[in-house]
């Protein structure tokens, strides 16, 4: 079935594309978490396709030994480097990368291969942290990518290395720039949200907090460290000032002013003022 698949993809492209392609082919897997090896293996299978001898498939298990080697990158944890870049964990990356570049991986495996797949593999990982954290990856990632992927022709460990670095910074600071706006926003929403409700009396840090679609604890803190005031002594506050305007303009009674400024208790409303 693998031989008639491939076949069919490589006349059916030639026929309604007038292209041709090659096609490399793993192992079998049935674990979802085999997907990264069986990938590798795939690009592996790759660089022994030879299209001017007309050899536009091959499978990896009729090439290589591959239970026989050691697993390329199979000691990375792609968890861990996704959280380094979504956290700017820079040194994180730069050790990651270290240890991508060992030498025993070049000594068993095609070195255009090894490339190939850490580059991938960095890529993959970025992209997926700018989605997962800002929504939109801009179009010059992908473009920057490509050049990457294409200066593996040249086998320049040392070059490949220093820009991926750079990759993942750029990345890094993409996510920074974003979180630093997102909070920004969440602030003034949540002043905004305050200056209009504070004398509701159900205004609580978990009904704004639900307001903004965020926890409270998290609200809570973003809010001290970006305000100075917790935001309890912030709506107090608020709650404060409009009580002296009514007392110093009007001629209302406390338990009225203690009410228009969101108070059930006039006796509590004694107390906090």
């Amino acid at each position: 079935m693998k031989d008639i698949l491939t076949k069919d993809i490589i006349a059916s492209t030639l026929k309604l594309m007038n292209e041709k392609v090659v096609i490399g082919v793993s192992e079998y897997y049935l674990d979802i978490f085999k997907t990264s090896k069986a990938y590798r293996e795939t690009l592996t299978a790759l660089d022994y396709t030879k299209p001017e001898e007309e050899e536009y498939v091959v499978f990896i298990g009729d090439v290589e030994n591959t239970s026989s080697k050691t697993e390329f990158l199979e000691e990375v944890d792609e968890r861990s480097l996704l959280l380094a870049i979504k956290t700017n964990d820079i040194e994180f990356v730069k050790n990651t990368l270290d240890n991508f570049f060992d030498d025993k991986y070049y000594n068993e495996h095609n070195r255009f291969t090894v490339l190939r797949t850490i580059i991938s593999t960095i890529y993959m990982n970025c992209i997926r942290a700018l989605r997962e954290t800002v929504g939109e990856v801009d179009d010059k990632f992908n473009y920057r990518y490509q050049q990457i992927f294409d200066a593996v022709q040249y086998d320049e460990r040392t070059v490949i290395k220093k820009e991926l670095i750079s990759f993942c910074e750029d990345t890094m600071q993409v996510i920074l720039q974003n979180r630093a706006q997102t909070k920004n926003s969440l602030i003034l929403d949540s002043m905004e949200y305050l200056k209009e409700n504070f004398s509701d009396p159900d205004l609580t840090l978990q009904s704004i907090s639900s307001y903004l679609n965020v926890s409270s604890s998290y609200f809570s803190t973003i809010f001290k460290k970006e305000t100075g005031k917790s935001f309890i002594d912030t709506l107090t506050e608020m709650k404060m000032k409009k009580a002296k305007e009514l007392v110093l303009m009007t001629n209302d009674k406390m338990f009225e002013i203690a009410f228009e400024c969101g108070y059930d208790d006039q006796h509590y409303f004694s107390y906090s003022s």
